[in-house]
This record gives structure tokens, C-alpha cells and sequence, in this order.
């Protein structure tokens, strides 16, 4: 499942690419557009027990030695009194790496509790790569690991 979505991104951005002027701008302000809630995209499980689902918003261009945002958001249908969230990736520089988030009664009747933070990434290298996100409930207990696709370009020219 984890190669059929980077190959599916892969795909996707392959076609966004234009070499013209106006597919440069077009780029430059879908990239610095306000990103909405349905923005957010599922994170893949891919070891451990779900402890919770995990969504994410890249929120800038990912460009290499530039900081770039990644909001990480965490929901359950039960509460969780303290959930560990440490997130890295090869050649990639995460502050903090780590956070601990608190998902607490659901507000207003709602079914699902949610919180999030927003990391700062910087990139050392250009290409598709992943970010783990890992979940914890206490050190003894089993790890989630999740995976958000991340496609990272080169500097443009000065």
C-alpha cells in the first residue's frame, strides 16, 4: 500500500510540472494558498497498533535547506490522556521532533477528538521521501508508525 501511494503522488505531481512562466506562478500561489481543513490527507499506518488516526498538511513548498511547515493532526474517538508524537525522516532536520498532545472529551458532542502541532522540516536532499510519524501512550506501550509522503524540489534560480 505504501508504494502505490508514493507512486500515486509521484504520478499526480508529475503532471503538475510546466516549464512556462505561468505554470511557475500558477505553482507559486497554489503553494502559498490558505489551506483548508479538507486539505488535510490521511497518514498511512504501516507498524503497530492504531492508536489513533493521523492526518497531515504540508503547508508550504517543500524546498531543500529551506524550513517548510507540516501540521501533524491526531484524532480518536476516545480520549487519551497523553500521546507521545515524535516525527523524523531521513536527511530531514524536524523541530521539536517531539510533542506531547493531550486528546481530551470530545468538544460539543462531536464523535471524534483531535489536536495537532505544526512542525518545522528542513530537507537536505531533493526527491520523494517519507515522514514517520510515531504515536506512543506510555514507553512500555506498543508504537504506532505512520507515513506522510513528502515530495521535495531544488532551489530556483536567485
Amino acid at each position: 500500500m505504501k508504494n502505490g501511494l508514493v507512486a500515486m503522488l509521484a504520478l499526480v505531481l508529475a503532471g503538475c510540472g510546466s516549464k512556462t512562466e505561468e505554470g511557475a506562478a500558477q505553482r507559486a500561489a497554489a503553494a502559498s494558498a490558505k489551506v483548508a481543513v479538507s486539505d488535510e490527507v490521511a497518514a498511512v499506518l504501516v507498524a503497530g497498533p492504531a492508536v489513533a488516526k493521523v492526518r497531515s498538511v504540508i503547508e508550504s513548498l517543500p524546498v531543500v535547506g529551506r524550513s517548510f511547515k507540516v501540521k501533524v493532526v491526531v484524532a480518536s474517538a476516545t480520549p487519551v490522556p497523553q500521546l507521545l508524537v515524535k516525527v523524523e525522516g531521513a536527511d530531514m532536520t524536524v523541530e521539536p521532533s517531539t510533542v506531547m498532545l493531550v486528546l481530551g472529551e470530545p468538544a460539543g458532542g462531536g464523535s471524534e477528538i483531535s489536536n495537532s502541532h505544526t512542525f518545522s522540516v528542513t530537507a537536505a536532499q531533493e526527491g520523494l521521501t517519507e515522514l514517520a510519524v510515531r504515536l506512543t501512550t506510555t514507553p512500555e506501550a506498543p508504537e504506532s508508525v505512520y507515513m506522510i509522503p513528502v515530495l521535495v524540489s531544488k532551489p530556483g534560480p536567485a
